[in-house]
């Protein structure tokens, strides 16, 4: 068993600061791709061939949506992780308080975080790129709901289960 464990709240903040991360890693990394890309198209055809252009064209379509995917199975893997480990944690009434406080607290966390994407994204420069990211753009737009749905759900692990004697 896991021994002086506090519940699984420590990693909600890991995955707020993972989503924020990768969030803004994919932003920068579509806006560079389609920057390089717009250079590449306007170049003449005896400097670059119509192969290269193509091939280019084609990345910078496909590239975004899929690594967008990997937003959503990040969050589903850090709230299964998370809810496993918490059943594995032996519980007491006092994580009552400790998940009323970690919902609170994370919630406020989880809202500043959402302002500081919200004014990342109303740049104008960045609005197409993130018009691009549906999952990304969803869970970081709802992070304060997603965050307390996490809490949720890893308060409901750690008081749902049954607490076994060998």
């Amino acid at each position: 068993m896991i021994r002086n464990k506090k519940g699984n709240f420590a990693d909600i903040p890991e995955y707020i600061r993972g989503a924020l991360l990768f969030g803004f890693a994919l932003t920068i990394v579509i806006l560079f791709l389609s920057n390089f890309n717009t250079q590449i198209q306007s170049m003449d055809n005896d400097t670059m061939p119509e192969q290269a252009k193509n091939a280019s064209a084609s990345m910078n379509e496909h590239v975004g949506p899929k690594f967008d995917l990997l937003s959503p199975f990040m969050l589903l893997i850090f709230i299964i992780i998370s809810v496993v480990a918490a059943r594995l944690i032996p519980s007491s009434p006092k994580f009552i308080v400790i998940a009323i406080i970690a919902m609170v607290a994370l919630g406020f966390v989880a809202m500043i975080i959402e302002n500081i994407w919200d004014g990342w994204t109303s740049n104008d420069t960045i609005k197409g790129t993130v018009s691009k990211m549906k999952f990304t753009n969803f869970i970081l737009d709802n992070l304060t709901a997603v965050t307390i749905i996490y809490c949720i759900l890893v308060s409901i692990s750690l008081f749902t289960k049954t607490e076994q004697t060998l």
